[in-house]
């Protein structure tokens, strides 16, 4: 189970600068982004599973990227989510780094127990369920939920996500009970919900009735429809934001031909330019016409 893998809680990738090399970076690594007095510098430091206690750097943003970190931990205050940020790229004098919210982080301090009906396990097994659906890179275990209601008085449809598969459960007296496994589209806008716990099992029905009170109490107040999608909106502006201010200092390059070819994820098109482009152009998704 990987954060990358969660498209629907990512944001726009972002670029900061650093002098001091005496921190090895990593690809695929958590970090903390904290802002300083000055507005366009940010202290930097790795946390999460496979990092020791690691020491801030101070990196700098450009204008935009800047007014994009203060936005989106403006809105982190107010509680209309909660970021991440993981490492994408290590270059010689730079991070890339991709943003990520979620509607909400809860950490709880006794296990989750998600009980496996029978006809689940004639399909896997409780350690390819845990395999596929637990996420340890916070340093402690955690699940990613899409959460939501079908239809008006019925049970919480809980979603647990896994790759490009989600595990269906429902919220019952008696407790998380996962009965079947779908396939998810390859984006999907749903905010998503992150449950972290010291453990997390998941049990045989036959063996015991868990109950999971805080976590069953939590799903029932974030399956409301009307109160993430708000958030979500105003999170998607603060993107669009950015991306316009981004345009508009790019510019425009012309290009004399382009090419083509399709691949399994679609078409890539090569643009042949008169122009020598920079490494800033790294990772940016550019618009042709």
């Amino acid at each position: 189970m990987k954060l990358s893998e969660i498209y629907s809680a990512m944001g726009l990738k972002i670029k900061l600068g650093f002098e001091d090399t005496s921190v090895d970076f990593s690809k695929g690594i958590l970090v903390h982004i904290q802002p300083t007095q000055d507005r366009q510098n940010f202290l930097v430091n790795q946390y999460g599973k496979g990092t020791e206690e690691s020491k801030s750097v101070l990196c700098k943003a450009s204008h935009q990227t800047a007014d994009y970190l203060l936005d989106l931990f403006e809105g982190e205050h107010s509680d209309a989510y909660k970021c991440m940020f993981l490492i994408d790229g290590v270059n010689s004098e730079s991070l890339e780094i991709q943003t990520y919210t979620f509607q909400t982080v809860t950490e709880y301090k006794s296990a989750i127990n998600i009980v496996v009906t029978d006809k689940l396990l004639e399909q896997t097994t409780i350690e390819k369920l845990k395999q596929d659906y637990v996420w340890d890179q916070l340093g402690m275990p955690a699940l990613f939920c899409l959460n939501y209601k079908n239809k008006k008085k019925q049970n919480a449809n809980i979603r647990f996500i896994g790759g490009k598969r989600f595990l269906i459960a429902q919220n019952t007296a008696r407790g998380i009970i996962a009965d079947s496994v779908g396939y998810l589209k390859e984006k999907y806008d749903v905010p998503v919900d992150i449950f972290v716990a010291p453990e997390i099992n998941f049990v045989e029905q036959s063996d015991m009735p868990f109950v999971n009170d805080a976590l069953a109490a939590d799903i029932d107040k974030i399956s409301n429809p009307a109160s993430y999608f708000a958030r979500w909106e105003a999170y998607d502006a603060l993107s669009q934001k950015l991306l316009v201010a981004e345009s508009e200092e790019f510019g425009e390059i012309r290009y004399r031909s382009y090419t083509f070819r399709t691949e399994v994820n679609g078409v890539t098109y090569e643009c042949e330019v008169d122009e020598e482009l920079d490494d800033s152009l790294k990772g940016k998704e550019l618009g042709a016409s």
